[in-house]
């Protein structure tokens, strides 16, 4: 149980750390779930840096300019969202989890509570990214995690008692819930692949035909597809292209999944993309860079429309692309979205002990 000393007056502020930095989609789509999902169930105000300010604005939370002030306006910690306790970026890096442990270090030598939660854990490439890792879990009260692997990458390989450890579900699985937007009818198959810069990808000795094998499904199909990017800027295929196709870009969360939530299914390289998108009954399908997105597969039954980059053959490209044109919802889709539904709904639970 986690020891909590309540304010004296108003509401508790419970500061949310993460990897809110470079206004990614998948980050900011988990953020808000974490920070939505305190604000309509419990009496807090939710501190946050990073995020722009129209997204915090419509989610409601206070916004900080840096995590600093965040945490010093704090009553509470709550280090969250993505894959804080992996490699983190397009190459291993320990900067989200360097923030989270300086985070975790300032609760425990002022009284405040730390819970971990909602993030992936493994693999860890750098040394120093395995002792922060195991800091951080010792510092905090409790480590939500949002598959099993991850929960056994902790205590198997890293040590973390298992009693501290709730394995769950991606809470971005929760977002219609937390999140409510319109749907903006696009009508169209979703195409996402930037690859650049992911060492695994490019050493794929087909990488060139496979981008090319893409460019030519989205110009054949050039009524039919709407280019998706996780960022303001466009995705990586665009500049490939000969004409101006339709296009998605983040920046704002709720016109982006009106949008998102309006395609008839998605092709994407990057997670988030695919879990928000299954969250809302849409079929994904992925060219992946990264092993986490194989464990979203094999977590709803579709491992046949999930592909590794680095080993993916043109015509295996050719292939879902094909099936994702086809593809409807179906019963066995909607069974295991209610339980991944439930089991992340296990870790938005768990972020209540922050208060009592």
């Amino acid at each position: 149980m986690i020891k909590y000393r309540k304010p004296q007056e108003g509401n508790t502020r419970v500061a949310l750390v993460g990897p809110y930095v470079t206004h990614n989609f998948g980050d900011d789509l988990i953020g808000a779930v974490l920070a939505r999902s305190l604000l309509s169930q419990h009496k807090v105000d939710v501190l946050l840096a990073s995020m722009s300010k129209d997204n915090q604005a419509w989610v409601g939370t206070t916004p900080k300019s840096r995590n600093r002030d965040a945490l010093l306006e704090s009553d509470a910690i709550l280090v969250g969202g993505g894959g804080i306790l992996g490699d983190s970026g397009m190459k291993p890096t320990n900067r989200y989890l360097l923030s989270a442990v300086k985070a975790a270090l300032f609760g425990k030598a002022t009284g405040r509570p730390v819970l971990v939660n909602a993030v992936g854990a493994g693999p860890l490439s750098l040394p120093s990214s395995r002792i922060l890792c195991r800091t951080l879990c010792r510092l905090a009260a409790g480590v939500g995690v949002r598959d099993r692997e991850s929960a056994e990458f902790l205590v198997q390989d890293l040590g973390v008692s298992p009693l501290k450890v709730t394995s769950g579900a991606d809470v971005a699985v929760l977002w219609p819930h937390y999140l409510k937007t319109v749907t903006e009818s696009v009508g169209t198959l979703g195409i996402q692949f930037d690859i650049v810069g992911y060492e695994s990808a490019l050493r794929s000795p087909a990488i060139y035909d496979i981008s090319k094998t893409i460019v030519d499904f989205c110009e054949s199909q050039a009524n039919h597809v709407t280019l998706v990017s996780n960022y303001s800027s466009g995705t990586q295929l665009q500049r490939h292209f000969t004409f101006a196709p339709r296009s998605l870009q983040y920046s704002f969360l709720p016109g982006f999944l009106s949008r998102l939530r309006g395609l008839e299914a998605i092709v994407t390289s990057h997670l988030h993309l695919a879990i928000a998108a299954y969250a809302a009954r849409i079929p994904c399908f992925s060219i992946y860079v990264r092993g986490k997105t194989a464990r979203f597969y094999d977590q709803i039954g579709h491992r046949d429309r999930a592909i590794d980059v680095s080993t993916a053959s043109p015509a295996e490209v050719r292939r879902l692309l094909k099936s994702a044109t086809a593809a409807q919802w179906t019963d066995d889709d909607e069974n295991h979205l209610r339980e991944l539904q439930a089991r992340a709904t296990q870790l938005i639970e768990l972020s209540a002990q922050l208060l009592h």
